[in-house]
């Protein structure tokens, strides 16, 4: 579990490290499977939490590893190998500015909506030179120190 805490939070500060802002281009996700639904004279609690879900993928496909954070609500996650994102947040807290991002490409900021369509997110096709290399190397370094602190934190 701690492995895999570190390796998310790796991920994520490279790719803080590396990312650069760039235009989004938000397409709605095809619509989801039917399934069972509360019946249409009972809405859902005001406070009752709701699900925020997209896809980050670039012109090959998905993309897993690609970091996804709401900006007001300072939540992150990184998408699966399918490229997709899930957040839970409160129904009533109206749209979110989020950002997607994956070293080597630049970021893409978008907005989601509580109980909107899932958003699919276009990424460039990432490419890392040499500077951007040694970039994520410092990073990397950075965030082993950085995770160490943290873990001796929590003990």
């Amino acid at each position: 579990m701690i492995s895999a805490l570190r390796s998310c939070f790796f991920v994520l500060l490279a790719t803080m490290a590396l990312s650069k802002p760039a235009r989004a281009q938000v397409l709605p996700a095809p619509a989801p499977a039917p399934t069972t639904a509360p019946a249409p004279d009972t809405p859902p609690a005001a406070d009752a939490p709701v699900t925020l879900t997209g896809r980050v993928e670039t012109v090959k496909g998905p993309l897993g590893g690609a970091v996804v954070k709401l900006v007001r609500a300072k939540k992150s996650c990184v998408t699966n190998a399918e490229g997709t994102f899930v957040f839970i947040v409160p129904a009533d807290a109206g749209p979110f500015n989020a950002v997607a991002t994956y070293t080597g490409s630049p970021d893409v900021p978008f907005t989601l909506q509580p109980g909107g369509a899932p958003a699919v997110v276009k990424l460039a096709t990432p490419k890392l030179g040499k500077a951007a290399q040694k970039d994520l190397n410092s990073s990397i370094k950075r965030a082993k120190r950085d995770s160490k602190r943290s873990l001796r934190q929590l003990k």
